[in-house]
């Protein structure tokens, strides 16, 4: 069959000898050649055409998918589904243009781009076949892709204006580039990734992909200046970390995830760093206050980190409180009141940050505003408490009140705007019946606008006897318009104390008297003072035997430029002129 000996199963197979033979059919249909050659004379032959057609017809033959596309020198697995009548043969052959294909239909690309096309036809029936469209698309070299960048160190401690070198490692995969931009919020850091700290707070160092600027790090930085000592530890623990959950989006409650990260570094030694942001506290929630600090620790604040209440009807709050802990250090930020929103209508307790029976505690560069009661307070006990650095602004009751402590140094700063409940002072140092106020230095400080006074020493005249205030130095202060409430305190007002001196402060214009004192306010040196242009008395000293009161400039006042009672001291040379009277 076909020049083929006895044929095949494509052909077709003869059995039998001599004249008579028997051809069996192939399964697949075609038409072939049935040849006989004389034994005895092989030149003589003749043949006959069969054709073979299908006793059960093959329909249909479908490829999929029917179209593709894929890489040079990829593989593709194309299937086919063959359809008849009967007891059909679905075998089939694969064949393939430009690639190769396996006869169970594993394609394999060519290397080159173009179009190929695949063929699968029935065995059975040749004349069915179906075809698929391949499209090859050319070897193109690996994008370049940044995966990730990190920088190194991730938290740093520093003093202010120090500088410290950051690197950044940049992974990808292709030909990416491996440079970063550097940035930093407050102090400045160059190409290389030098970094300058500032003066004081904490800042956010971040290095960003030049490749992918999605891809970035940074790196958290607490600035140790003025007068907040160095953490103990290198512990750097953020409120944002996936561990304490902080938002600070300025709608999430964040209490508990702040008071968390505390809990974590308080003891240590360690920081717990507040990244910008507004974060809701509930000033209520602990004991009647928010976040409650522990020992040994610092509380770190970005500039444009604001912890604040959550509006309460609450006459007593603490936004952050710091009670019965020693060594704590508290950096930056600030803590927002709900003065504006505040739902109740009695007390005058609401307090930015409160610190009661503690010892060793720094407030540095600490924004207080808007407090129901005072920016800050000081109570109950305390001993070497610092403030530098600190602004207290339009806060209801004081700027600061001071009812217990033996050890303050307040410099710096700036105390403003308090008015709504008395005495409305930017500093009341004001003892508790039973408990005194000792060892006060409070120098450099800008006092205005406040409606009580600008700063306030003594317990009231009824509490006399048993508590007092002594060994305070106020100087090189700044105080003027102030005054103007039912206190009449004006610029500086002392009573009910011992041992005090005022000296080289510039006190002027305020609304009342200059500087006045009333109420055993004994041994009390006040020198060096510019006292001018201020609507009440330059000078109304009363009740302060053994005062010693000299070398002061007092002139431009409205009323008496010095007056002073029979009390025992020392009231001159001053230079005194041009006053009301």
């Amino acid at each position: 069959m076909n020049s083929i000996p006895n044929g095949n199963a494509t052909v077709g197979t003869i059995t039998g000898s001599g004249n008579s033979v028997t051809y069996t059919a192939p399964k697949n249909v075609g038409n072939f050649v049935l040849a006989a050659t004389s034994v005895s004379d092989p030149t003589k032959s003749d043949s006959a055409q069969v054709i073979v057609t299908p006793t059960t017809p093959i329909t249909s033959v479908v490829v999929s998918p029917s179209t593709w596309s894929l890489n040079a020198g990829s593989q593709k697995q194309f299937a086919t589904t063959v359809s008849g009548t009967g007891s059909y043969d679905s075998a089939v052959t694969w064949s393939a243009q430009r690639g190769t294909i396996t006869a169970t239909g594993l394609y394999s690309a060519p290397a080159t781009s173009g179009t190929d096309v695949v063929t699968v036809k029935s065995v059975q029936d040749p004349t069915k076949s179906a075809t698929a469209t391949v499209t090859v698309i050319g070897s193109d070299p690996v994008v370049p892709t940044v995966t990730a960048v990190a920088i190194s160190p991730a938290s740093w401690s520093m003093s202010g204006g120090t500088q410290k070198q950051f690197t950044a490692t940049v992974t990808g995969t292709g030909a990416f580039s491996s440079s970063v931009v550097w940035s930093a919020q407050h102090g400045s850091i160059d190409s290389s990734g030098l970094y300058t700290a500032p003066a004081s707070g904490s800042d956010t160092v971040t290095a960003m992909s030049v490749g992918d600027t999605s891809k970035s790090a940074t790196s958290a930085i607490l600035i140790q200046s003025g007068c907040a000592p160095a953490p103990t530890a290198s512990t750097v623990v953020n409120v944002r970390d996936s561990a304490y959950g902080a938002k600070g989006d300025g709608t999430t409650d964040d209490t508990a995830a702040i008071q968390k990260a505390v809990n974590a570094v308080s003891g240590t030694g360690g920081t717990v760093l507040i990244p910008d942001g507004t974060y809701m506290i509930n000033a209520v929630k602990q004991n009647s206050s928010g976040i409650r600090l522990g020992s040994n620790m610092t509380l770190s604040l970005s500039a444009g980190a604001v912890l604040k209440a959550i509006p309460n009807s609450a006459g007593t709050y603490a936004i952050v409180a710091i009670s019965f802990a020693s060594k704590v250090n508290v950096v930056g930020g600030t803590l927002l009141g709900d003065r504006s929103a505040h739902s109740g209508t009695s007390g005058e307790w609401g307090m930015g940050l409160s610190i009661n029976n503690s010892d060793q505690v720094v407030i540095q560069g600490v924004t207080a505003k808007e407090c129901w009661g005072d920016g800050f307070y000081i109570t109950d006990l305390c001993s070497n408490v610092t403030l530098c650095n600190v602004t207290a602004d339009h806060n209801r009751r004081q700027g600061l009140s001071v009812t217990s402590v033996n050890g303050l140094v307040v410099k710096n700063s700036v105390f403003k705007n308090t008015q709504g409940t008395a005495p409305e002072c930017g500093i009341d140092v004001e003892p508790n019946g039973g408990q005194t106020c000792n060892n006060i230095h409070i120098s450099e400080c800008i006092f205005s606008g406040n409606a009580g006074g600008g700063i306030q020493q003594g317990a009231s005249e009824a509490d006399m006897s048993y508590t007092f205030a002594t060994n305070t130095i106020i100087e090189n202060n700044e105080v003027f318009g102030n005054g103007g409430s039912s206190y009449k305190d004006g610029g500086i007002a002392f009573s009910c104390c011992d041992s005090n001196i005022i000296r080289n402060n510039y006190i002027h214009d305020n609304l009342d008297n200059g500087i006045k004192t009333y109420g055993q306010a004994t041994k009390l040196t006040i020198t060096g003072n510019r006292v001018m242009n201020n609507k009440g008395d330059g000078m109304l000293l009363t009740g302060c035997s053994g005062a010693v009161v000299t070398d002061n400039t007092v002139t431009g006042n409205a009323g008496t430029g010095i007056y002073h009672d029979a009390s025992s001291g020392t009231y001159a040379p001053n230079t005194v002129n041009s006053n009301g009277q």
